[in-house]
């Protein structure tokens, strides 16, 4: 199979636009990679065909097994694995050069989240990223707004959340008190909700934040 065919290039186009900034902040390039909520491994494939070495972690077996055929098909190696991003990670300390949660962390909800990104923070090598990509914002369409809860900033099917929609801000604070630094934030809309893209780093120096998802 060729390595490209299965990679639209819009789809290409994201993953470098993510991985841009720490490939630029780095000296030497960043090789290790996590992305939370793989799915299919689309993602993952599109990183591993720029040269990154990826494990990537779903809660879906038949994702997770999707993803591992998608890289036997390329004759790639790969790391996917079938998880919960919120449960202690089967990784050690510092695993990581960049962790990736691309439309995983807005499926998350409640204090789940805090231990998802002191998981996140855990993995990631001191002076390494984090990559974040989520639903943000109250809703802009009329079909979702009837399923907005705005006291809850949550999307609801049958009583129960399903997506959560942060402000933009208090995305940042989130990712902040898990002991990132943020960097950058880039926003973009859809006739939907608007759609936050956040890079932050681990510092180089300092002490964990007193967070623990254990």
């Amino acid at each position: 199979m060729e390595a490209r065919a299965a990679c639209p290039p819009a789809r290409r186009r994201a993953a470098e636009h993510r991985l841009d900034a720490p490939r630029r902040g780095d000296s030497v390039a960043a090789r290790a990679v996590l992305e939370h909520g793989c799915g299919s491994g689309m993602a993952s494939y599109l990183l591993a065909e720029l040269g990154y070495h990826v494990a990537g972690m779903d809660i879906a077996d038949t994702a997770i097994d999707w993803a591992a055929g998608r890289f036997r098909a390329a004759g790639w190696a790969g790391d996917s694995q079938v998880g919960d991003v919120c449960e202690p990670l089967p990784f050690p300390d510092s695993r990581f050069d960049i962790v990736i949660d691309g439309d995983c962390l807005h499926c998350i909800m409640g204090d789940a989240r805090r231990a998802c990104l002191a998981e996140a923070y855990r993995v990631t090598r001191r002076g390494g990223h984090f990559s974040l990509s989520s639903m943000c914002g109250p809703p802009r369409s009329k079909t979702v707004k009837r399923l907005y809860d705005p006291t809850a900033r949550c999307l609801l099917e049958d009583g129960r959340p399903f997506r959560y929609l942060p402000r933009s801000r208090d995305l940042s604070r989130e990712v902040s008190r898990a002991g990132y630094r943020v960097s950058a934030r880039h926003m973009k809309g859809n006739p939907w909700w608007k759609h936050l893209t956040l890079l932050a780093q681990r510092p180089e120096t300092g002490c964990p934040p007193n967070v623990s998802s254990r």
